[in-house]
């Protein structure tokens, strides 16, 4: 029996989570933009390298566990309890090993007492962090991001809220990461209570064969985690070691407004994974043809947002982040580019982690990440930021070249780039012009973002004009916001 890529159940999980993340970034927006005005350049700065470190240590003591429990459990449900037990019973030792590794990496590398501080003080909402991002998994596991979702968006309202009253209070990066850290722990609790009450439960003992069985089923998914998190925050920590705390806080202001736009392609992988994981085993087509499907989604809504932040990204980043940033523009250009790449290197994560490729890919993916490390060696002392975002571009180039190596090996049918690529960029070139046109026009942050929505609505038009999206396609918008409403 042929198995079919159903459109209608991946639109409507990422129709949820879509919303959610729009929520939460914008949430997220709103903070980092007062962040950036209220600390200054050099205090935001050790905001950002907290938050760095912070983000690699988390990924650290996930090990990987989150994507081995979307993998498995979505082949078989029944293992949900069995998972659930040992997974946060493993979790317990990681999480203290990551808080005594992250103390030991400060102390280290010099920082003064003040940032080591606040990295234990963060260190306090890691654990919680960390347990909870685990968690999440059993919501795409049984495909209820709904529920995701709206803890999500809660989350992060409270988490910007707390943010912003404890900045204008005057209690400083200190208080603001005592406040995260209570926030994880609330959500930590919510979290649990939600996937116990609708979904499994723990069992009673825990059994050592089954640990051991997983520490080896999880460890390629940990390692290539671990690396993928050096690989993008290893920068911010090199600048903070070759340079100081000023060159963080230029490299990292616009490199937050990236992050921002990171959660459109994470949030359709995680979407997908499960799927793609159910058609690694039942269908190589259907394999083929949502990797086909996503990679052409991601590639419509990417290249409007390279076009319109690389034509405006001196009036972006004087209207959002103010003029102590200007210095910052060009290598928001830069990053911005790289964006471009892991928009497309998105969804190819999604086929290699559920092929028999993996073992050799980590290798490949190994390399790439230490090329990213010696580069930024290099680079950075000499070029400061820009060449730690240039690094970042040319690896996601050569990260592009290895993910379509393995791609090829594993798809019933790789797709055409030409078929993919030549509407949007026919589209996204005429928009650009539109942008060019009105650029002299901006006055104002009002104005800048009513020219951005226009050349989206015309670029938008563009594509329909074209027919790039299918019949198929078009059914299972109608589809969704036909159950949606």
């Amino acid at each position: 029996m042929e198995i079919k890529f159903d459109f209608s159940r991946v639109l409507k999980n990422t129709f949820f989570l879509i919303c959610s993340s729009i929520l939460s970034k914008l949430f997220t927006l709103v903070f980092i933009v007062f962040a950036v005005r209220s600390l200054g350049v050099k205090e935001f700065g050790i905001y950002a390298l907290v938050l760095s470190l912070i983000s690699i240590f988390t990924v650290i003591s996930d090990f990987g566990f989150y994507t081995l429990i979307v993998r498995d459990v979505s082949q078989d449900k029944s293992l949900s309890s069995k998972y659930l037990t040992h997974v946060l019973f493993l979790k317990i030792f990681f999480v203290i090993l990551s808080y005594a590794g992250l103390y030991f990496l400060a102390y280290f590398l010099n920082y003064s007492l003040d940032v080591r501080i606040i990295l234990m003080i963060a260190g306090i909402g890691l654990i919680a962090d960390s347990l909870r991002n685990t968690l999440n998994a059993f919501f795409f596991v049984y495909q209820r991001i709904d529920m995701l979702s709206r803890l999500n968006a809660l989350y992060s309202l409270i988490n910007s809220i707390f943010g912003i009253l404890i900045l204008v209070s005057g209690y400083g990066l200190k208080g603001l990461f005592l406040g995260i850290a209570s926030v994880n722990w609330l959500f930590l609790i919510i979290t649990l209570f939600v996937i116990l009450k609708n979904f499994t439960f723990l069992e009673r003992k825990v059994e050592f064969i089954f640990l051991q069985h997983l520490i080896k089923q999880v460890f390629p998914f940990a390692f290539l985690t671990i690396l993928s998190i050096v690989y993008f925050k290893m920068d911010t920590v090199m600048l903070s070691v070759f340079k100081d705390e000023l060159t963080v806080g230029y490299y990292n202001a616009p490199y937050k407004l990236i992050e921002i736009l990171m959660f459109i392609p994470v949030t359709f992988s995680a979407v997908l994974f499960p799927v793609v994981s159910s058609f690694s085993i039942l269908s190589k087509k259907a394999l083929s043809e949502s990797y086909k499907w996503a990679l052409k989604i991601l590639t419509i809504i990417v290249f409007p947002i390279v076009m319109s932040c690389t034509i405006l990204n001196k009036q972006i980043i004087e209207y959002l982040l103010g003029e102590n940033y200007l210095v910052s523009g060009p290598v928001f250009v830069v990053l911005i580019w790289a964006l471009l790449f892991i928009f497309i290197n998105a969804s190819a994560g999604n086929i290699i982690y559920n092929s028999t490729y993996l073992r050799s890919f980590i290798y490949f993916s190994t390399a790439n990440t230490f090329l990213n490390l010696l580069l930024n060696v290099i680079f950075i002392p000499k070029y400061s930021f820009m060449g730690a975002g240039m690094v970042t571009l040319l690896t996601e180039i050569t990260g592009m070249a290895i993910n379509i190596y393995f791609l090829k090996k594993i798809l019933f049918e790789f797709p055409s780039f030409r078929e993919i690529f030549v509407k949007p960029v026919t589209a996204v070139l005429l928009m650009g012009i539109i942008i060019l046109i009105s650029k002299g026009l901006i006055s104002n942050i009002y104005i800048l973002i009513l020219i951005i929505i226009a050349s989206f609505a015309f670029y938008g038009w563009l594509l329909l004009r074209m027919k790039i999206i299918s019949n198929d396609e078009k059914a299972s918008i109608r589809n969704l916001f036909m159950k949606v409403n």
